[in-house]
């Protein structure tokens, strides 16, 4: 899944459990302030497949 203007990455982790382990996501956006909260999100969960900030 690719998630353009991905924010924070909500929204996204929240697809990327409906996709399961089977998927990859990549989330972009132009804040860079917004993808390192989403790189931080990463830490408080363990997705079952590879998420690309």
């Amino acid at each position: 899944m690719l998630d353009v203007g991905c924010g924070t990455g909500r929204q996204a982790l929240n697809v990327a459990e409906i996709i399961g382990p089977a998927g990859q996501l990549t989330g972009i956006d132009p804040s860079s302030y917004r993808i390192e909260l989403a790189r931080k999100s990463l830490t408080e969960i363990s997705p079952a497949m590879p998420i690309f900030w």
